[in-house]
C-alpha cells in the first residue's frame, strides 16, 4: 500500500466534505435568516429567563417590557433582534425595575424586585440585589453573568439543530448528486496519478482562504462551492449511472437502477451516501482545519512517493 496513495485518498474525501460543508452553510445561512431563528431563539431564551408569566391581569410581563426597551429593541426596528450585549440586557432590566427612572437607584431597584410576582425570576433577582449589597456596578455584573450563561445554554440547543441541518442537508446532497464516498475514494485509489496535481492544487487554494464561520467572513457563495465541487476530478453526478440505465432520461429510473438493479452494489452505494451524509454532518470548520493540518504536514515533511514511481 503506498502512503502517498492513502493520502491522496484522504486529502480528495476531506476536501470533499468541506465543500459540501460549506454549501450546507450557506444554505442554513438561508433557512435561519428566512424564518428569523435567531431573533427568535433570543426572544425565547429572555422568556425563560425573565419567567414570561410575570404579568398580573393587563400590565405586561418583566419580560415583554424589557424585550420593549429601547436597548433590546431600537425604536422603529421591524427586524427581531439577532444579537443582544449583555451590558444592553443589564441596564434594560435595571431601568425596567427601576419604573423608568432616568437615573436608577439601588433601591428603586430594589422595590422593583419586590413587587414582581413569585417566580424562579424574582428568586434570582432577590439573590443578585443581595449580594450586590447597594452596589450598582456589582449588580449589573450578576446580571451580564445571568444573561450570558442562559445565552450559552441556547447556544447549545442552537448547536444541536446545527447538526440536524448539516446532516439531513449532507443526506439530500449526497443522493441529488451522487456523492458517494466509497466511490470516490475507490477512484482515487486506483487512479491516483491523473487526479493528483488537480486535488492537491485546489486544497492549497481552499486551505489558503480564510476559515469558514470566522468572524467577520461572510457566508461562501453556494453557486461558487457547487461548481468548485463538480469541478473536482471525482466521481460526482449521475451521468455514468444514466449511461448504465440506458436509453431512460427519468431521473427516478436512473435512481433505482443504480440502487436496485446492480446487486450488492446498491448497499454500497447507499453507505457511500451516509458516510457523505455523515462527514458533512461534521460542518464546515472541522474539514477546513483538517485540510490545513493535512496541507500543513505535506509540505513540512517529504512529499508522498508516487504511487506510480
Amino acid at each position: 500500500m503506498s502512503i502517498g496513495t492513502a493520502f491522496n485518498v484522504a486529502l480528495g474525501l476531506v476536501l470533499t466534505y468541506l465543500l459540501l460543508g460549506m454549501l450546507a452553510s450557506s444554505f442554513q445561512e438561508l433557512v435561519v435568516g428566512a424564518i428569523k431563528l435567531r431573533g427568535k431563539r433570543l426572544l425565547g431564551t429572555l422568556d425563560r429567563l425573565l419567567c414570561d408569566n410575570l404579568g398580573s391581569g393587563d400590565a405586561p410581563s418583566l419580560a415583554a417590557r424589557v424585550k420593549a426597551h429601547a436597548l433590546v429593541k431600537p425604536l422603529g426596528a421591524a427586524e427581531l433582534p439577532s444579537y443582544l450585549p449583555a451590558k444592553s440586557f443589564a441596564l434594560a432590566l435595571m431601568n425596567v425595575l427601576a419604573q423608568g427612572s432616568q437615573a436608577p437607584a439601588f433601591s428603586q431597584i430594589e422595590n422593583g424586585v419586590a413587587q414582581l410576582p413569585a417566580s424562579s425570576a424574582k428568586d434570582s433577582l432577590t439573590m443578585f440585589v443581595q449580594r450586590a449589597a447597594g452596589d450598582l456596578d456589582a449588580l449589573q455584573t450578576h446580571l451580564q453573568t445571568w444573561f450570558d450563561d442562559a445565552m450559552d445554554r441556547a447556544s447549545g440547543e442552537y448547536k444541536r439543530f446545527s447538526q440536524y441541518f448539516l446532516l439531513t442537508f449532507g443526506l439530500v446532497a449526497a443522493v441529488a448528486f451522487n456523492v458517494d464516498s466509497i466511490r470516490i475514494a475507490t477512484t482515487l485509489w486506483n487512479d491516483p496519478a491523473t487526479v493528483r496535481a488537480a486535488i492537491v492544487q485546489t486544497a492549497a487554494a481552499t486551505a489558503a482562504k480564510p476559515a469558514p464561520g470566522a468572524d467577520g467572513t461572510p457566508p461562501a457563495d453556494a453557486t461558487a462551492v457547487l461548481q468548485q465541487l463538480q469541478a473536482l476530478p471525482i466521481p460526482i453526478g449521475w451521468t455514468d449511472d444514466a449511461k448504465h440505465a440506458g436509453a431512460t432520461s427519468d431521473p427516478f429510473a436512473i435512481f433505482a437502477h443504480a440502487v436496485f438493479g446492480d446487486g450488492a452494489s446498491g448497499v454500497w452505494r447507499v453507505l457511500g451516501w451516509v458516510l457523505t451524509a455523515f462527514g458533512v454532518s461534521l460542518g464546515a470548520p472541522f474539514w477546513f482545519n483538517a485540510l490545513q493540518q493535512m496541507m500543513g504536514l505535506r509540505a513540512s515533511g517529504p512529499k508522498p512517493a508516487r504511487s506510480d514511481a
